[in-house]
């Protein structure tokens, strides 16, 4: 249910990021909001302990990285980016979320060096970030 919920919303995510070249707050409140009943559904079962909550920070550690690097970089990269980084290590945690991050930053890699190549056909100002998570998670996770 969970891997789900995930694909869809981060295909929905790379849609969105493609067309717009934006994230919609709607769609960060839904996916967040939907991340929050699996985490209190999780402490119900679990229980509440010190350890869950340093793991909960631990998974979103990354996508406030990111965040800080919107700012940093004037929005270069997005704050929805960072903002659905952060949303996605509450689904994976951080282990899983370096995982899919490392390999959306490998394909980044390939898709800007075939940028630079075919560069004089193709008119690029930016990348959009979720449709390399979206095809890095149905590859680590699928």
């Amino acid at each position: 249910m969970k891997q789900c919920i995930i694909i869809i919303f981060l295909f929905y995510g790379a849609y969105c990021d493609i067309r717009d070249r934006c994230i919609s707050k709607r769609y960060l409140v839904l996916f967040g909001m939907t991340s929050l009943v699996f985490i209190l559904n999780e402490l119900k079962e679990k229980g509440i302990a010190i350890e869950t909550f340093s793991q909960l920070l631990y998974a979103i550690l990354p996508g406030i990285i990111m965040l800080a690097f919107s700012k940093i970089t004037q929005e270069q990269i997005g704050y929805g980016d960072g903002l659905l980084m952060m949303i996605l290590g509450l689904y994976l945690g951080w282990k899983d979320l370096i995982v899919v991050f490392s390999i959306s930053l490998i394909i980044i890699m390939a898709a800007s060096v075939m940028i630079y190549i075919f560069r004089s056909k193709l008119k690029y100002k930016g990348i959009p970030f979720i449709p390399f998570l979206f095809i890095s998670y149905l590859l680590g996770f699928i």
